[in-house]
């Protein structure tokens, strides 16, 4: 990072705990942070001596509109790399953000906000590069890359995703993190209470995928359903990465997945979801019926990603099924789910994409060797190619017309994997779509997948430029 910012919003009560944060994230970043924030002679004196300690080095102050302080920030490039803390709530931070790219109309940021709640520690693990340790079996497959293909040609086929046409079907998923601070076993249970800090919201399920699809230049179009209440959030978020394209239309509320998180420790230690009430999926229905005799299907790709809460009809799929269009397909289990949300519903469809356990619980096999359970499976689907994620052993690539293909894994740091394999599909996806060999999109989705596993949740949106900085700096390491 070239610059980092400490924004303090006004109107806003702060200890000094959540500066001596702020300071911490932005020292592991410059040593020269830039303090944004109206020191006044009613300031708390113990924060005024924590700024003196800790010998920040600048304070701005600007009152020309409703952003005020933040327009200091005016004189910064949306493609210089800013490292921004705000102190509690990042709101009013990336509503400034979000005018700044609508009106400069900008797809590639490079900003980084956070909250002073985010875990220095996390930060840290974020700045590492995957070329930092390969795994010698990692190694080894790559060398065979590079001889099979050359340097320029990996590279330059992250180009050709341009123009490309993508329809995303799926749930829309709100991700909810809220931060604590263990306290300790409660008096009289055997319990631990957990104090509430930062509350973090982030855009998931299809929401997430069509940011990587327009991340990689693919246009895209999301057909999906959002609560109201959520709708101006979700917007703001997706045209700020570019996502214009999108009916999120309907009478239900959003499907929210709430994860209690230790900041300490970046540990999950409880999750809930809120889901619809009472759904009924024949207005979704409709809304595809009706894209599908509306628009032209010829070259585009269509993403079905079914989390199993009852969006997609039997006869939703069986729509998708018959239509003459080239169909990619995710399902996914999840605690809603488990065991009632089968591939098998898709059966005919040309590219599946799933993870190991899925495998297995499908096939109802664990014991036999899951290349072997894989080849099977989509044997008896009749899928035209099926992509397996299985953890730290990488990828395994069927097409049943060039054979298998076993793509081992990066070794990254593993915060959170929510998100990982919408990732890893996304890129795949819009690398076969444009016809990459096999092998180089199962390459670049294994680095999608392992950048999401270093942050948590959908912090990352992928995009070629992600992509191809973290591609050269492997493929020089093993060269």
């Amino acid at each position: 990072m070239k610059q980092a910012f400490i924004y303090v919003p006004e109107n806003i009560n702060f200890s000094g705990d959540d500066l001596s944060n702020a300071v911490d994230l932005c020292r592991s970043i410059t040593e020269s942070p830039i303090l944004l924030w109206r020191l006044t002679n009613q300031s708390d004196h113990e924060l005024r001596r924590l700024f003196d300690r800790l010998t920040l080095i600048d304070q701005k102050e600007n009152t020309y509109d409703d952003f005020g302080l933040l327009r200091v920030l005016d004189s910064y490039s949306l493609h210089e790399e800013i490292f921004i803390v705000s102190i509690g709530s990042t709101e009013k931070v990336n509503a400034y953000l979000h005018n700044r790219i609508h009106g400069e109309q900008l797809l590639n940021v490079k900003w980084n906000i956070v909250s002073s709640d985010y875990a220095r520690y996390s930060l840290l693990e974020k700045q590492r590069s995957l070329s930092d340790y390969i795994p010698v079996d990692t190694q080894i497959w790559l060398r065979g890359l590079v001889k099979k293909f050359g340097v320029n040609q990996i590279l330059e086929c992250l180009d050709k995703t341009d123009k490309s046409r993508t329809v995303i079907v799926g749930e829309s998923i709100i991700d909810e993190y809220i931060y604590c601070e263990a306290l300790g076993k409660v008096s009289k249970d055997p319990i631990v209470a957990f104090q509430r800090k930062e509350k973090v919201r982030q855009a998931g399920g299809v929401l997430a995928a069509a940011k990587h699809f327009v991340g990689l230049g693919s246009q895209t179009t999301i057909i999906s359903e959002l609560g109201a209440e959520d709708t101006e959030f979700i917007v703001r978020d997706l045209e700020s990465n570019g996502v214009v394209n999108y009916d999120l239309s309907t009478h239900f509320t959003s499907i929210v997945k709430t994860r209690y998180v230790d900041r300490a420790s970046s540990a999950r230690v409880f999750e809930t979801y809120d889901l619809p009430v009472n759904y009924d999926s024949r207005y979704f229905h409709m809304k595809l019926e009706g894209f599908l005799k509306t628009h032209n299907q010829i070259d585009t790709n269509y993403v079905i990603m079914d989390y199993g809460h009852q969006l997609l009809s039997n006869k939703s799929v069986e729509l998708l099924l018959n239509s003459n269009i080239k169909l990619s397909v995710n399902t996914q289990s999840n605690a809603g789910n488990r065991g009632f949300n089968s591939i098998a519903r898709y059966k005919g469809a040309q590219k599946a994409f799933l993870n190991g356990s899925e495998v297995q619980l499908e096939a109802r096999n664990r014991l036999s060797e899951l290349s072997v359970v894989v080849y099977d499976l989509g044997k008896k689907l009749e899928f035209e190619e099926i992509y397996i994620t299985n953890g730290s052993r990488g990828i395994i690539a069927c097409c049943f017309e060039k054979g298998q293909y076993l793509v081992p894994a990066f070794a990254p740091t593993i915060i959170d994997r929510v998100g990982a394999g919408d990732a890893t599909l996304a890129v795949i996806s819009a690398l076969r779509a444009v016809d990459i060999p096999i092998e180089i999109a199962c390459f670049y989705g294994n680095i999608a997948g392992a950048l999401l596993v270093s942050t948590m949740g959908n912090e990352v949106t992928i995009s070629k430029q992600l992509l191809r900085q973290e591609a050269a700096s492997i493929l020089r390491k093993v060269s």
